[in-house]
């Protein structure tokens, strides 16, 4: 009797153990799934700058997927701090004329990273306007792509524009406007119907273009 309650017990803790092996190793198995999902997939740029002035700042805002990375902690820098610096937040700020790269990696070892390029010059298209709605009239005889800072603080709020652009300000005021990258002109000819509109609607809104502050190149 002794013999097989002892046979029994060894049986019962046999099948024990072979259950908590099984178990632990389907547990190991699926944190690694899980470890694997969270790994940073991806990181592009919701904002993103091409050409800044001299003195001037941009903010870049980068999103990081997949939404349940572990850690989405990132490493902002720039190849050259003479020409712009950036800090840990994604503001650069520019210093020296030239072409710069700002890179973010993610911290998290999975390797993913995100750069671009930055033209610093001194050039920028400078203007003041009065009014509480702007539109920035362009043609179609030339091509656009510009970005626009709305209050002059250095900050762009707008990229890649390939036209006219609309602002409404909280005020109706004045505001001194800046642009940057390529706008081969402000474009007011009234002759053209389309932007006889703009500047009739320009006005009404009581938005007038007051000086040219710098022309840029």
């Amino acid at each position: 009797m002794k013999k097989k309650i002892t046979s029994s017990f060894i049986n019962l803790l046999a099948i024990f153990c072979l259950v908590f092996i099984l178990f632990f190793s389907c547990t190991k198995n699926k944190n690694k799934m899980v470890d694997a999902a969270q790994k940073v997939e991806s990181i592009s740029l919701s904002s993103v700058v091409y050409s800044m002035e001299v003195g001037f700042s941009a903010q870049l805002d980068a999103i990081v997927l997949p939404e349940n990375a572990k850690n989405k902690d990132l490493v902002w820098s720039s190849n050259d701090i003479t020409k712009a610096t950036v800090n840990q937040q994604g503001k650069v700020t520019a210093i020296g004329l030239g072409l710069v790269t700002i890179k973010v990696i993610a911290k998290d070892g999975s390797g993913k990273t995100k750069s671009i390029s930055l033209k610093i010059t001194e050039d920028d298209f400078v203007s003041t306007w009065k009014g509480k709605q702007i539109t920035i009239p362009t043609t179609a005889a030339f091509s656009y792509n510009y970005h626009v800072d709305w209050n002059n603080d250095g900050i762009f709020d707008e990229f890649g524009l390939t036209s006219n652009v609309t602002h409404v300000f909280d005020t109706n005021g004045v505001h001194k406007i800046r642009i940057c990258g390529d706008f081969p002109r402000v474009h007011f000819e009234k002759k053209d119907t389309v932007h006889s509109f703009i500047n009739e609607v320009n006005l009404m809104n009581g938005g007038k273009i007051i000086s040219i502050d710098q022309w840029g190149t």
